[in-house]
């Protein structure tokens, strides 16, 4: 039983490293008191982890979805542009510094980064949302912050070893156990055919 006990919990542990937790998602409205003239209303579609393993990347997501009922037309002098960046202190964020894509009337704006904390408990983050908007005449670039939106994801480790090291633990102790049950078959055939006839069907007459 000790055993089976052995490979039970090294298959729990395996295929934990491999989950993480449930996606968070907010829709947030854009502030658009200080937007230009003619700048269409968006919101911003927010999603993360709950939690995950620490040294396992999870995916931050932000989608700018366009208003259609109120949607605007671009001046033609004009180039807009969505400007996205992660901050977070002590986590690897992938790819780093700001992302940048230009603004099409009606159409969505994604945004992703594989964040990689490399530390337990939590770690917490800020999403800054801004607008660009380009002279093309002048070349002149104005930036307007509309969203600056913190986030907290929970890490988890096993006695704060690297993800790697605890998969290797895990595997470790799977073939530890499937060892020791070979073995136990080998040294003690009799035992091992009484516990498996308890726990077989009974035979049909």
């Amino acid at each position: 039983m000790i055993c089976w006990g052995l490979i039970f919990v090294s298959l729990v542990l395996l295929l934990g490293t491999w989950w993480t937790g449930r996606e968070i998602r907010e829709t947030i409205l854009l502030d658009a008191g200080n937007f230009p003239a003619g700048i269409e209303p968006r919101s911003a579609v927010i999603s993360y982890p709950e939690w995950t393993w620490v040294d396992q990347p999870g995916k931050i997501k932000v989608d700018i979805t366009p208003d259609q009922v109120r949607s605007a037309q671009i001046p033609g002098e004009l180039g807009w542009f969505m400007e996205v960046r992660v901050d977070a202190p002590g986590v690897v964020v992938r790819p780093p510094g700001s992302l940048t894509q230009p603004l099409v009337p009606g159409k969505p704006v994604h945004f992703e980064w594989e964040a990689t904390p490399s530390q337990g408990e939590e770690w917490k983050g800020v999403i800054w949302v801004y607008y660009q908007v380009v002279n093309k005449q002048s070349g002149q670039t104005q930036e307007i912050p509309v969203l600056a939106k913190q986030i907290t994801i929970h890490t988890w480790s096993l006695f704060d070893l690297p993800l790697s090291t605890t998969r290797w633990l895990a595997i470790s102790l799977l073939g530890i156990g499937i060892g020791c049950q070979i073995l136990a078959m080998i040294r003690y055939p009799k035992a091992t055919h009484r516990m498996m006839r308890q726990f077989s069907f009974p035979k049909k007459h």
